[in-house]
C-alpha cells in the first residue's frame, strides 16, 4: 500500500509495509457453571512500517479501518491517539490504489 503526503509541496509517495504474526492455542474456557471445554484461540500482531521505519507502538493503527481501505481508495481515519479518541490527535491516511498494490 502506498501512503501519499505532501513535503516541499511536491506529492511524495511513503510506503506502508505491515509484518502480520498470527498464532493458534487451545485455552479451557467455562461454558456452563458445571462444564467446560478446551477452544482454539487466535492471538495476532500486526507491525506497521512507513519507508522502513516502525510505527511507535503508541500510535494506534485502527485495523477496521484499513481493511476498509484495501477495498476502496479514499480518505481513512487510520491512526488515533493512545486514548482512542480519534479528534484527540488522530489522522486521516489518503489511500490510493494503484494497478496491483
Amino acid at each position: 500500500m502506498r501512503i501519499f503526503s505532501s513535503k516541499d509541496n511536491e506529492i511524495n509517495q511513503d510506503i506502508l509495509s505491515i509484518d502480520m504474526e498470527i498464532e493458534t492455542r487451545k485455552e479451557y474456557k467455562n461454558i456452563t457453571r458445571v462444564k467446560g471445554r478446551m477452544v482454539p484461540v487466535v492471538d495476532w500482531r500486526i507491525s506497521l512500517y512507513i519507508n522502513g521505519n516502525k510505527l511507535n507502538e503508541d500510535e494506534v493503527f485502527v485495523e477496521e479501518e484499513f481493511f476498509k481501505s484495501l477495498l476502496n481508495p479514499g480518505k481513512y481515519p487510520l491512526f488515533t491517539c493512545t486514548c482512542g479518541i480519534f479528534g484527540c490527535g488522530g489522522y486521516y491516511v489518503q489511500v490510493i490504489h494503484d494497478g496491483n498494490s
